[in-house]
């Protein structure tokens, strides 16, 4: 394996961000990652520093980036959320209508941990459950669980007040 920061060529200084994660683009057989970022210097968010490679992606993340504060944060496994809508709707399933989905990463290259944030249309709020270390399980739910309502909507600029995992 390449060693990452050959591939870096060396960050001057990290940029300062609020929040930044791995999404994943692409298909199940050839994953395509990058950093979505909020930079301070801007208060925008870009996405960036994008490989197959998921190891150099997590060096430019560990490399390049100094986030400065970060939220609490409650995951909801997969078993909560279909009891949580079984106790709404029993027996009834219905997709989560949602704008803007994606798959992130987290964990470190050698075990990446993927779940799916989305912005849900019923409360208007971002989530982010369905969750796997098998990225095939994390593109099936995406298809089985989630209908996608707008998905050119610009959501993140929207209410970026409202992420909440």
């Amino acid at each position: 394996m390449e060693k990452t920061s050959e591939v870096l060529n060396g960050c001057i200084e990290k940029i300062k961000v609020s929040s930044a994660e791995i999404v994943v683009h692409g298909t199940k057989d050839k994953p395509y990652y990058e950093i979505k970022y909020r930079d301070l210097s801007d208060g925008q968010i870009h996405e960036g520093y994008s490989s197959y490679n998921l190891d150099y992606v997590f060096g430019w993340l560990e490399e390049c980036f100094e986030i400065m504060h970060e939220k609490d944060a409650d995951r909801m496994s997969i078993s909560e959320q279909v009891k949580e809508m079984s106790s709404i709707q029993p027996n009834v399933f219905e997709k989560v209508k949602a704008e803007n989905i994606e798959i992130v990463v987290h964990g470190t290259t050698e075990k990446p941990y993927y779940e799916i944030k989305y912005f849900d249309l019923s409360d208007k709020q971002y989530h982010i459950g369905y969750s796997s270390y098998d990225l095939d399980n994390v593109f099936r739910w995406k298809e089985e669980y989630f209908e996608i309502v707008n998905e050119a909507a610009d959501t993140i600029e929207t209410h970026p007040q409202s992420w909440r995992r």
